[in-house]
């Protein structure tokens, strides 16, 4: 397959994507599926300008070529949570260096004052480039690099506390400075609340995700306001407000889980899902037995052992890998059979499933039988 092309299973999804934003119902507009389809088509057009067929840098890259990929690179990184939360690619391809190598470049050269921003934009404008990346969006720019680097920095883990702490700091002070540049925009301001808890700033963040939230009343965003209300769920239990919390806000913020997470599904990347899907199990059932250890309580006491904010760090730093290639995407389908490998195509699947030798055939065979079985024994 050409580098410049999706994997099969990944473009499937993006055409049901399309679909679903031009058919009557809740994911008509959808904000999220604006932002998936977008970030696919900037993933391709990426591709097919800075990777050559062999799968590495391209050389030659007209100037027409660099301007205007640098363009789409903007537009994308400037509209979060596609950065961080949609990108298709392991930080470690080819596509994903050069596309955010691209953008620190500008950012370095064109955001350092408000008479280079305005440069910027009269030059975009010269060189007839869509879209156009304004004097204000690169005051944005120049903050999302840092910003950027030190989250995944801190996904990745750190032995070293010093770098730790120096790097959640870093990620406090850019996010602060989007939120505070557009105050109504629900993902920074969603953003900024993940930086506070990191720096266990924790009733600050509880207020940060409650703008948040608030911010995406009347929207068709709905990736937003699902993590934002878990990790306020999160915050508020463990006693980051007061050392007694309120079971029907906590229930109200539940529910809101509940309606958005199917919501979802049609982009969300099925390991996000999966970790999403299985957070809100062990929440519902929580509740349930705190409520049944406080009987006609509504005020509850902070609960010691909740995890501020955890999951979603352990989400961005895990990217799975096809079980025939070896390729690291998030868009894989898992084996039907068996759900315990996953693939990018279905010419993966089956190469993988025929390879003289050792192919995954009988494997595949005795674990879905092993898993039927247990399936009938209840366990």
């Amino acid at each position: 397959m050409p580098p410049w092309q999706l994997e099969e299973f990944t473009r499937e999804r993006v055409e049901r994507a399309r679909l679903l934003l031009a058919e009557p119902g809740e994911q008509q507009g959808s904000a999220d599926l604006q932002r998936y389809v977008k970030s696919m088509d900037w993933v391709v057009a990426l591709h097919r300008t800075f990777i050559s067929e062999d799968g590495e840098a391209r050389r030659g890259v007209s100037e027409r070529e660099r301007l205007q990929l640098e363009s789409l690179a903007m537009a994308y990184i400037m509209d979060p949570p596609s950065s961080q939360a949609l990108v298709s690619e392991s930080p470690n391809s080819p596509l994903f260096k050069a596309g955010h190598a691209s953008v620190e470049q500008l950012a370095q050269h064109w955001a350092c004052s408000e008479g280079a921003a305005q440069e910027l934009e009269q030059w975009q404008r010269a060189a007839g480039l869509d879209p156009l990346l304004t004097a204000a969006g690169a005051q944005r720019l120049a903050l999302l690099p840092g910003e950027f680097a030190a989250c995944r920095v801190i996904a990745a883990g750190s032995s070293s506390p010093e770098l730790a702490r120096s790097m959640a700091v870093a990620a406090e002070q850019a996010s602060a400075c989007l939120a505070a540049l557009q105050p109504g925009n629900a993902c920074y301001l969603w953003k900024h609340a993940s930086a506070l808890g990191r720096l266990e700033r924790f009733a600050e963040a509880a207020a940060a995700y409650r703008r948040a939230l608030a911010a995406t009343e009347g929207s068709k965003d709905y990736f937003v306001p699902l993590r934002t209300a878990s990790l306020l769920i999160d915050l508020l239990m463990g006693g980051a407000e007061s050392p007694r919390w309120d079971l029907g806000e906590v229930r109200r913020l539940l529910g809101l889980v509940q309606r958005m997470l199917p919501l979802c599904k049609p982009w969300l990347p099925r390991q996000a899902y999966d970790v999403e899907k299985s957070d809100l199990a062990k929440l519902e059932g929580h509740l349930k037995r705190l409520a049944a250890q406080h009987p006609g309580q509504m005020r509850l006491p902070a609960q010691e052992d909740v995890q501020h904010g955890s999951a979603v760090l352990a989400m961005q730093a895990v990217v799975p890998a096809c079980a025939a290639c070896g390729k690291e995407v998030l868009s894989l389908r898992a084996c039907s059979a068996c759900r315990s490998v996953s693939y990018c195509s279905r010419e993966c699947q089956m190469r993988h499933w025929r390879a003289p030798g050792s192919g995954y055939k009988a494997e595949c065979s005795t674990l879905a039988a092993a898993q039927r079985g247990g399936a009938g024994s209840g366990s």
